[in-house]
């Protein structure tokens, strides 16, 4: 245990802008969401574990989503499905008993109905009937239905089945011949319009080649363009790969980008990435111990998020 202590001392005292902290026991553990702790008599009790920063922030009762009938029962089975996780986790159904009664104190903060919180969790608590267990064939002849849903949406079920005669009547009834299944997706939010999941891949073949094979010089009087380099791919020096330029448009103002120096008379490459080219070139040559040369460096731009272009491997 001591030791343990004195290696987060260690790192706490290595970074300051960061801080670790840690919990230690000689009867318990947690792991995930559950806590192990040995007994005095050598047996193991499981106990639900909920760090003590969790504010509990489920789905809210006003929330737009589909209402409770079936088959939406998203916010119907929040209750049930919680209480059942509890009850699969603690051995002692006393403990049990208890957390239960925490998650009814967390759902009603989040605007749930009290009665309907403690009639899902009495259905968790008691025991299941008991079934046979038989085998149920899945239709997969149904076709889903899938709608926007915004809460001034029609009963879309109840009208199904009003004009389900009418539906049946059509030519394609042959092949689809069953009432279709009721499916809603997610409307547009505020978080879906600031947050995107997914980030944009490479642009295609006909626009890439669109661009400019060469940098476009900017004109200054420094005079930093004239290092760039026209060739269409680089050869690193030390494994041989081959990889593509992207050159097209680019200056010594270019901002954000990958590059490659190459010095021609020793043969050697220096490879950095910046947000800010002419400055960085700039602290390169004044690191230099010896004046620099004209033809001496060689400067390939092989990645520039302004350009929105990938490196490759050829």
């Amino acid at each position: 245990m001591g030791c343990l202590n004195h290696f987060i001392y260690l790192l706490n005292a290595e970074c300051t802008s960061l801080r670790f902290t840690h919990t230690s026991s000689p009867v318990s553990v947690d792991f995930f969401d559950v806590t192990l702790t040995k007994n005095p008599d050598f047996s193991i009790s499981t106990d639900l574990f909920v760090k003590n920063t969790d504010t509990h922030h489920v789905l809210h009762n006003s929330s737009c989503h589909p209402p409770p009938p079936p088959p939406h029962h998203i916010k119907r089975s929040i209750a049930f499905s919680q209480a059942l996780r509890i009850m699969r986790i603690c051995i002692d159904p006393l403990r049990a008993r208890e957390r239960c009664r925490e998650l009814c104190h967390w759902l009603i903060r989040r605007g749930f109905s009290n009665g309907k919180v403690m009639a899902h969790i009495s259905k968790a608590l008691s025991p299941p009937p008991r079934r046979e267990t038989r085998h149920i064939p899945v239709d997969t002849r149904k076709v889903p239905l899938v709608l926007t849903y915004y809460p001034g949406l029609p009963d879309v079920g109840a009208i199904l089945r009003k004009f389900k005669p009418v539906l049946l009547r059509s030519p394609t009834a042959q092949m689809f011949n069953l009432q279709p299944i009721l499916s809603f997706r997610q409307s547009s939010n505020l978080k879906s319009r600031l947050v995107r999941a997914g980030l944009s891949g490479p642009k295609p073949a006909s626009a890439r080649e669109s661009l400019k094979p060469s940098p476009t010089p900017c004109g200054d009087k420094r005079n930093l363009c004239s290092c760039f380099t026209t060739n269409t791919f680089i050869s690193s020096k030390m494994t041989g790969n081959r990889f593509n330029c992207v050159n097209a448009g680019a200056s010594c103002k270019t901002r954000w980008c990958i590059y490659v120096i190459s010095c021609e008379s020793r043969g050697c490459q220096y490879t950095g990435c910046t947000n800010n080219l002419r400055l960085r070139i700039k602290y390169h040559k004044s690191a230099l111990e010896a004046i620099v040369q004209e033809n001496f460096l060689r400067l390939t731009l092989i990645y520039c998020i302004a350009t929105l272009a990938l490196v490759k491997a050829v």
